[in-house]
């Protein structure tokens, strides 16, 4: 005689139906971090800003990004502050022009006001030559101030005084500075640390014009007119970033059959999975 089947018994206490619910979540989950997999490598396809074409006449916005070591004599190594520009060329002069609040929105701190003009850089399309043109403001402090221009370009020669505690006074050899020991002890053992400039370089981007800030003010201590070596003449050029390009998906079919294949695999682990009989 034939005995009656028994009902199937499964492993663990959980109902079947939370069973189900438990691994349509984990295969979820699963799902889900695939997309997100997806996601990511879409981000990493973004493109990245092309250095600036200077041969292209077209006036169009770019990027300036500011070299920001705090050694003066580092050359084109970290760039950070950036601020948008207008470049345009007609025959071989390219003109790069910032405008004041943008500059002013990186170069304003500390106490007193920031003024600044625009900045323009003239810039020679076939030899690279780069000179700032116009740069210069004022900064009001609570006591007293100073006026800023900067004289700066690619081919001067230009440099710091290292060692006289004096800040970064801009001089232009050795000599001068063993000549001011003669009379300024705090001058004698300084040197003066020369830094190169470097005309347009259309792989990288990267411009470098030496010179100084002229400044003419007073303050509490009573008036000066001294000029300080400056690194704002460091420069990376940049167009605008093209916009982020997704990978390419693979082929519908691929696609379909790769959802087919999941389907299968998530109703098989979907399926209950008996222990056995009872006799």
């Amino acid at each position: 005689m034939q005995r009656p089947r028994r009902e199937q018994r499964y492993r663990g206490t959980t109902p079947r139906g939370e069973i189900g619910e438990m691994r349509i979540a984990r295969i979820g989950s699963r799902v889900f971090a695939a997309l997100l997999a997806l996601a990511a490598l879409g981000l990493a396809a973004s493109g990245n800003a092309e250095p600036l074409d200077l041969g292209d006449p077209t006036a169009r916005t770019v990027v300036v990004e500011f070299e920001t070591s705090a050694d003066l004599s580092t050359v084109a190594a970290q760039f950070g502050e950036s601020v948008p520009a207008t470049y345009s060329a007609v025959g071989t002069l390219g003109t790069l022009t910032i405008a004041g609040d943008d500059f002013e929105a990186i170069a304003a701190g500390g106490s007193g006001e920031f003024v600044s003009s625009d900045i323009v850089i003239e810039i020679d399309t076939g030899t690279g030559f780069g000179a700032v043109t116009e740069a210069n403001g004022t900064l009001t402090l609570q006591q007293g101030g100073y006026a800023w221009s900067w004289t700066l370009d690619t081919a001067r020669t230009a440099g710091w005084i290292d060692g006289a505690g004096f800040g970064p006074l801009h001089c232009v050899s050795q000599a001068q500075v063993d000549d001011l020991c003669a009379s300024i002890p705090a001058f004698c053992g300084a040197t003066c640390e020369i830094v190169p400039g470097a005309v347009y370089d259309p792989g990288t981007g990267t411009i470098n014009m030496v010179g100084f800030e002229h400044q003419d003010g007073c303050g509490e201590t009573g008036c000066v007119v001294i000029d300080f070596f400056t690194g704002r003449g460091d420069l990376r050029l940049s167009e605008l970033a093209p916009p982020a390009q997704l990978p390419a998906l693979p082929h519908p079919g691929w696609l379909v059959g790769g959802l087919v294949v999941l389907g299968c695999w998530g109703l098989r682990r979907l399926s209950p999975r008996p222990v056995g009989r009872e006799d």
